[in-house]
């Protein structure tokens, strides 16, 4: 059987539209940050990426010169010439296209601290990023949803959704493009002068290194007014419907089991389009549970995991030091050959236990976020740089506790219970036909 779109989606009022054909909820959206070098543009440790950047601009500005000086000596170079006379060796950096292009032109780079951010990697993984226009090959409109100083959440939209488990994240940090699919960014806030719907696919100067929006930008919601006027026309005696609550209005409706169900197809070949329910009491039900989800989503690094008390901590009655939280590679247990998602054992020295079954049904991106967590928090080697990730790192630099790792997986395990006990009481979609 063909996978066929359900009849009525294209009825309801889309997400964001870049043809400008639509009517949309959002003034603009973006794709997630593209860097095309992510094992040099990511790292688990500031110290380690600003030492790693710093280096590979310090390369990449020796190898500008050297190709300054070929123009100089009377050869007329070509985009191939370049590719053939760059030192690509990935150990040292990471060459695509773009920083071709720049060498040519003869652009230098700066390395410059304050370039380091962190960001959402992955789902329920943060890194740092070096997010320099210069060195960033598409980084999207993410310089006017998240300016130096300035506060802001988008929902991430999963655009190639494989109709399982969850289409939407959100975060208040600066996002990766695959964090959780391909990640299109729709935010609560646009900060800086109005914008014309295009992004830097569109206009190749917003990704060569034009200025980053100022700090004391303008700062205004980024739902339309055609979409606040849709909103309070389906509710005419209710003036508390406001731009925010029609953010998390949508949040809510993109974790409905039957909006899931029901539209999946639609969902795998075209973004979001977002039904109004038929009474403001609903309106406000799935508004509620949206918030609340986004409340949860954003600070899962706060989530209380004790609300999962049936999960048990298995240390073989050893009492542990901050070196006894380390960790390397978490794996499921087995049992008869086949993966326990009971139990993990975290590291030699712990094992986690009577993991609730069903709290692997809370998916993003094809992956529990349990799986995510067991497969980002740990070591790993790119092998063609070299370059050593180390979640440990992040734990102890950044949060100031060895134990986050462990405390982490604690609190996914508990988020996804909790989230999948709220996303049930959504009320029944009962929605208007446009």
């Amino acid at each position: 059987w063909l996978n066929q779109r359900v009849a009525g989606f294209d009825k309801f009022v889309a997400m964001g539209d870049k043809r400008g054909t639509d009517a949309t909820l959002f003034e603009n959206y973006s794709l997630g940050v593209s860097t095309n070098r992510d094992v040099w543009a990511y790292h688990d440790s500031k110290e380690t990426l600003a030492r790693n950047f710093r280096s590979a601009v310090k390369f990449y500005n020796a190898e500008v010169k050297r190709i300054a000086l070929a123009k100089k000596s009377g050869n007329d170079l070509t985009f191939d010439d370049v590719r053939g006379l760059i030192d690509t060796d990935p150990s040292k950096f990471g060459w695509d296209d773009k920083l071709f292009r720049s060498a040519l032109a003869g652009r230098p780079g700066e390395f410059s601290e304050d370039h380091l951010r962190p960001s959402l990697y992955r789902p329920f993984n943060k890194r740092w990023l070096y997010f320099d226009r210069a060195f960033i090959t598409r980084p999207g409109q993410h310089p006017r949803m998240f300016p130096e100083g300035r506060e802001n959440r988008v929902i991430l939209v999963n655009a190639a959704y494989k109709m399982s488990g969850f289409v939407g994240l959100m975060s208040d940090i600066t996002p990766d493009l695959h964090v959780n699919g391909d990640a299109q960014a729709f935010p609560l806030y646009w900060y800086g002068a109005n914008t014309d719907g295009q992004d830097e696919a569109a206009d190749p100067q917003l990704s060569l290194g034009a200025p980053e929006a100022p700090r004391e930008g303008h700062q205004r919601l980024a739902i339309t007014d055609a979409a606040l006027a849709h909103f309070r026309a389906a509710y005419p005696d209710d003036p508390a419907i406001d731009k925010e609550s029609i953010f998390y209005y949508c949040y809510g409706i993109l974790h409905h089991p039957e909006y899931l169900r029901s539209f999946r197809d639609n969902l795998a070949k075209e973004l979001p389009r977002i039904p109004r329910m038929k009474s403001r009491e609903d309106f406000w039900a799935v508004h509620n549970i949206g918030r609340t989800l986004g409340e949860w989503h954003v600070g899962y690094e706060q989530f209380d995991y004790t609300r999962c008390p049936e999960v048990v901590l298995d240390t073989k009655g050893k009492t542990l030091s901050d070196e006894h939280y380390r960790v390397e590679k978490m794996r499921y247990a087995k049992v008869e050959g086949a993966k326990d998602l009971t139990t993990i054992h975290y590291n030699e020295f712990i094992t986690v236990r009577n993991i609730p079954d069903h709290a692997h049904n809370y998916v993003i991106a094809s992956r529990s976020a349990i799986d995510w967590v067991v497969e980002r928090q740990g070591v790993r080697t790119d092998k063609d740089s070299g370059i050593v990730n180390d979640s440990n790192d992040w734990a102890v630099e950044t949060m100031k506790n060895p134990k986050y790792p462990l405390e982490l997986l604690l609190r996914v395990i508990a988020l996804s219970v909790e989230t999948l006990k709220l996303v049930d009481q959504l009320p029944k979609l009962d929605i208007l036909e446009s």
